[in-house]
């Protein structure tokens, strides 16, 4: 399976096909039952070759340093293989743990791979029978309070059809967001209460280390005993009138796994890792990494250079920098993205050059030259200390042991750095070139408004 063979695409068109052998049948009233369901082909075709005429489009297929979600499932290439894999288990299992380094491309292979492929087949299974099955995927960080980022998850467009005082009455807050007592009880409670028997929900729970490094201790064990009465009071109960309609991905970072395994949630951590555990490669095969270079450009009617005179293969190129470079898939999305746009393509340039892609220094360079570049232009304002004091905001430097120091992403709130006015001003120069992400936070107090975070 791990072979660049089992990776390469069976097709010239992407496509994704789903076939079944049993009915997945919903009747009013009735229970959604998977169990007799066998999957016997999911299949995803790439393309491999650029058609002439398919028309240009000039905006970028690629996603710098963002996380691919599940609108960019067209564009996600190169784990068809394990997507397939773990579809099929997912559909007779009702809980995964993808592990992996940062970098690795975790979130990613959830967001537009895993969760768009659950979605398809149960599309698939109400348009081929008369059931009504409703695929509902829930994502959510952990944040300072995960209770409440699930609770604010809830409210989000999938759920239009739930009123704000249903969701209070099951998390039994009565004024909302984290007013009342929260426990190990509050999640099980939840799904029960709002969860329909016709509908399938995927809880999907993003970097799931936040629960050791961002939240408050008072929400920590009381959300792990919420997750594992989840998995006891309806995934592993025969009984559940959700059993077969409830599933859960978490994503965490390989050196937080042990942080499961401590009291008073051991015996869950144990269970998770020895039964629902996929560890993610951080390297991506040859044959993987050529689809994830080449088809999103072929589909927006764009090639890359080769020419076999001059010794130019510039896809073989990127191939032979990034190849067994742990962590470098980030920076391989960021150097296509900026090799887009230095390109400026048009419908007299479809081609991406090498000479560009040398220009900006490859991928081990490109990153590093671009924010040397950002510095320079902040050490000339004489504002380097306001620039570097941001970068070490978003920084966390942690001990996995005694000997083992590494740096981490944190999470940073806007009111927390100095000199606030120029710290916004580095801020929004890092958004604006892709190299930091923002978010609002959910804490919204009626005096200060919604937080950003970066």
């Amino acid at each position: 399976m791990n072979s660049e063979d089992s990776l390469k695409p069976s097709s010239q068109e992407q496509n994704t096909n789903f076939s079944a052998e049993g009915n997945v049948t919903v009747e009013s009233g009735s229970n959604l039952d998977l169990s007799n369901t066998v999957i016997t082909n999911i299949t995803y075709q790439t393309s491999t070759r650029v058609d002439v005429n398919i028309k240009l489009t000039r905006k970028s297929p690629y996603k710098g340093l963002e996380p691919f979600k599940d609108s960019d499932a067209s564009v996600f290439f190169g784990r068809e293989k394990k997507i397939e894999e773990q579809s099929y288990f997912l559909l007779k299992n009702h809980w995964l743990l993808v592990s992996g380094a940062s970098g690795s491309g975790k979130s990613s292979f959830v967001w537009a791979g895993l969760i768009p492929a659950l979605d398809e087949y149960f599309s698939s299974q109400s348009n081929s029978t008369s059931s009504d099955v409703e695929f509902i995927s829930l994502r959510f960080k952990p944040e300072k309070n995960p209770f409440e980022s699930f609770y604010f998850c809830l409210q989000g467009s999938e759920f239009r059809n739930l009123k704000t005082d249903d969701i209070n009455a099951a998390f039994n807050w009565e004024q909302g967001r984290s007013d009342g007592e929260v426990n190990k009880d509050t999640l099980l409670n939840v799904v029960e209460t709002l969860k329909s028997p016709q509908s399938c929900w995927c809880l999907f729970i993003d970097q799931f280390e936040q629960i050791f490094t961002n939240s408050d201790p008072e929400y920590q064990i009381p959300f792990i005993q919420g997750l594992q009465r989840l998995y006891n009071g309806i995934t592993a109960n025969s009984e559940s009138v959700h059993r077969h309609s409830f599933k859960v991905i978490m994503t965490i970072r390989t050196e937080f796994l042990s942080n499961l395994g401590v009291n008073p949630y051991s015996e869950f951590g144990t269970r998770l890792q020895s039964k629902h555990l996929l560890p993610l490669p951080t390297d991506m095969s040859k044959g993987g990494l050529r689809e994830v270079i080449e088809n999103p450009a072929h589909m927006h009617g764009v090639t890359f250079e080769k020419k076999t005179g001059k010794n130019i293969d510039l896809v073989q190129t990127i191939i032979d920098d990034v190849y067994a470079q742990k962590g470098s898939l980030p920076l391989l999305q960021y150097t296509l993205h900026k090799l887009w746009q230095e390109s400026h393509v048009s419908k007299d340039n479809r081609e991406l050059k090498e000479e560009t892609y040398n220009k900006l220094g490859g991928v081990q360079g490109a990153l590093k030259k671009r924010v040397d570049a950002i510095y320079k232009r902040f050490k000339e304002a004489k504002q380097e200390d306001v620039f570097r004091q941001v970068l070490l905001k978003l920084a966390d430097l942690r001990y996995v042991n005694l000997d083992d120091p590494r740096v981490f992403r944190r999470r940073a709130y806007k009111d927390e750095f100095v000199e606030r006015e120029k710290a916004q001003l580095v801020l929004d120069t890092l958004k604006d070139e892709n190299l930091i992400l923002a978010d609002t936070d959910t804490e919204v107090s009626k005096d200060s408004g919604a937080r950003d975070i970066y």
